[in-house]
């Protein structure tokens, strides 16, 4: 499947981009509209067909924005509802081709009160008080407008990271999650054309999945953020088999027999406790949690700071002795090994002899043979992050 998003939009609250490409913006005083004063980066952007909808309702209103370098700006917030109400009266609307849009799930009920009390100030006062839309458009509307692209948006960007902002696909936005998708997708950098692709043999009549974050994460922390994100409990087969498919990736060392794992007793409820498959010892959900996330704090550390060395012992201090060998920070560590350390060679490649060039190669061939026996755990959780 191929498609091409109906609403393309900053994400709110966005640090400076460009209304129209979504490009990072340097100079953001430099790079305004002539006519509503928003952040563009060129002429071509000025002129898009795309800025349209909210270049007319700022220039009428004779708004001003201020702009903060490096730091959220809420006014992002009002463009993709402003984009929406735009979509809603185009006659392609009227044709049904942009409905599915307006029909996904909104979750203005459950989504966190900071971010109702953001669409509220800067969607729904800005647009109701400053731009005098009050008989245009419905205060729920605009709460559903925000809350759809809020939850449905489609993050999109590049590698680089000089575009970031969300689309809503008409048919796409609809495909749910699995965290053993038999899907995966890819949004072109360029067109923001998505591309759904099996990753496994899909059988008429069969639900297509994706997956909607990375799943080498283990259950406990997976379902923690689908739940914050998307509003939703997974309970796929993954999910509800504590051992994660026989990966064990998220087993603890049992700190009391030290020959079985701790895993968690009902792994749908967040609050089981983690019980030994030998022993009477367990710890309670949020004593694991802690755990992990201090165990985490020092692999961020590590990565961060680009330390190979500190990566290594990172895996020889927790593998086998406090996490199961297929944990997932673990495979983490071991995957950021092999991408700073291929980051390195390229600088020293060119900076050494022919002699040299074969003893690096070497060295990292060796390493990386080492690291990639883990290569199957991902492959079998059908894991769409690239390790």
């Amino acid at each position: 499947m191929v498609e091409l998003p109906a609403i393309v939009a900053p994400a709110p609250s966005s640090t400076p981009v460009c209304v129209s490409c979504l490009g990072k913006l340097k100079n953001i005083e430099e790079n305004r509209c002539k006519k509503c004063n928003l952040p563009v980066c060129s002429q071509k952007c000025q002129d898009s067909i795309i800025h349209q909808p909210e270049c007319k309702i700022f220039h009428e209103n004779k708004v001003k924005t201020k702009m903060m370098p490096n730091a959220p700006n809420g006014f992002y917030t009002c463009i993709a509802p402003i984009r929406m109400m735009s979509l809603k009266s185009s006659e392609e609307y009227k044709m049904d081709l942009w409905k599915p849009i307006f029909q996904l799930p909104d979750h203005v009920d459950e989504i966190a009160r900071s971010e109702k009390e953001l669409i509220g100030m800067e969607v729904v006062a800005f647009l109701h008080d400053r731009c005098f839309l009050k008989n245009q458009v419905t205060e729920e509307d605009l709460y559903k407008y925000s809350g759809i692209f809020m939850v449905n948006g489609v993050t999109i960007g590049n590698i680089k990271g000089s575009a970031y902002g969300k689309a809503l696909y008409p048919i796409f936005s609809h495909i749910n999650h699995d965290c053993l998708a038999n899907a995966k997708y890819k949004i072109n950098i360029n067109s923001w054309e998505v591309q759904v692709r099996a990753q496994k043999a899909i059988s008429k009549g069969e639900e297509i999945t994706i997956q909607y974050l990375s799943t080498v994460l283990g259950t406990h922390k997976r379902r923690k953020r689908i739940k914050g994100e998307w509003y939703f409990d997974c309970t796929c087969q993954r999910c509800q088999d504590p051992t994660e498919l026989e990966t064990f990736v998220s087993a603890l060392i049992c700190e009391v027999c030290e020959d079985d794992f701790l895993l968690p007793t009902e792994p749908l409820d967040t609050f089981s406790p983690w019980t030994c498959g030998s022993c009477d010892f367990f710890l309670s959900s949020i004593v694991v949690e802690a755990k992990i996330d201090t165990i985490e704090d020092e692999l961020s550390a590590a990565t961060s700071k680009r330390d190979l060395r500190a990566l290594e012992d990172f895996v020889q201090h927790y593998s086998e002795k406090i996490l199961h060998s297929n944990h997932y920070l673990l495979l983490l560590a071991k995957r950021n090994y092999l991408f700073i350390s291929r980051k390195n060679l390229i600088d020293l490649i060119t900076k050494c002899n022919s002699e040299e060039q074969m003893e690096l190669k070497a060295a990292f061939k060796n390493k990386s043979e080492l690291f990639r026996e883990f290569w199957w755990i991902p492959d079998k959780l059908h894991c769409a992050e690239t390790f």
